[in-house]
């Protein structure tokens, strides 16, 4: 019982040696990069070849790198297949690029598919789609590559829904570009409400407050639930008051609710 114990002991020590020797990797420091390479050789787990594989990639060791990604692409990790087809790619070798994007794209990978989507021979039908389904998995650049490519050709409403979720990511650019693009597309209560939460997320309180207002005028009960906590005016206070009562009236939930924050707010009762 003693020696399992000691060996379990040791098993844990050695894996949180090589976390933390890969964390310290990760960082630039030098002991730790000469360190590894030996100890992932002989000792690491497949998930641990590959994170010392990709510090390598990261810190521009491409060479390096490339070794224990292969070792970790063996092994089925479809991440270190698209390394292996980004290295490929800077070494000049387009086939063995596509045949490492391939075999990541077959194991789901989004980045794949999206590097696969701008080699040049591709016909543009299979680069839109390889573009949709990147975008589909959540990958950012995708969405915003279509996003972009649907405002060149006027398609809106599909530009629209690709900032959006690019936007939800936090992506800058695709905020900035729905502020000039919103007007073109539709005004329903759902989306001006989706642009409100926008604009508090990239802590443009003016515009957000501008959209929840718009939002209402639309039919909106949340946003009367939003616009109850700003600071109004008698004749904004008046509006919402009357917005809030018609909302009541429908036997709305979010209404009685802005209802009872605006009671709370003001201590008057809302006829």
């Amino acid at each position: 019982m003693l020696a399992l114990a000691r060996a379990a002991d040791e098993e844990f020590d050695f894996e949180t040696q090589i976390h933390r020797l890969l964390q310290a990797a990760a960082l630039g420091n030098l002991q730790a990069l000469e360190t590894l390479p030996n100890l992932v050789r002989t000792q690491a787990s497949s998930e641990e070849i590959f994170a010392f594989g990709k510090i390598l990639f990261n810190l521009g060791e491409i060479h390096k790198a490339e070794e224990f990604l292969a070792a970790a692409d063996v092994g089925g990790n479809p991440e270190a297949s698209h390394f292996l087809g980004v290295i490929k790619e800077k070494q000049g070798d387009r086939a063995g690029a596509i045949d490492y994007w391939v075999k990541a794209i077959e194991a789901g990978n989004s980045q794949s598919m999206y590097e696969l989507s701008g080699v040049g021979h591709l016909s543009d039908d299979l680069s839109i789609k390889l573009l949709e389904m990147s975008a589909e998995k959540g990958n950012h650049q995708a969405q915003m590559k279509l996003a972009e490519m649907f405002l060149e050709r006027n398609q809106t409403a599909e530009a629209l829904h690709w900032l959006f979720a690019a936007a939800t990511k936090g992506d800058e650019k695709a905020y900035a570009l729905l502020l000039l693009h919103w007007e073109k597309g539709s005004k329903s209560a759902e989306i001006l409400e989706n642009l409100a939460w926008l604009a508090t997320k990239f802590a443009d309180l003016d515009r957000g407050r501008e959209f929840w207002q718009l939002a209402a005028e639309h039919g909106s009960s949340a946003a009367l639930v939003e616009i109850v906590q700003q600071n109004l005016t008698d004749t904004e206070e008046q509006t919402l008051r009357d917005k809030i009562n018609q909302s009541v009236a429908l036997g709305d939930a979010n209404g009685i609710f802005a209802m009872a924050k605006l009671t709370e707010k003001t201590g008057d009762l809302v006829e």
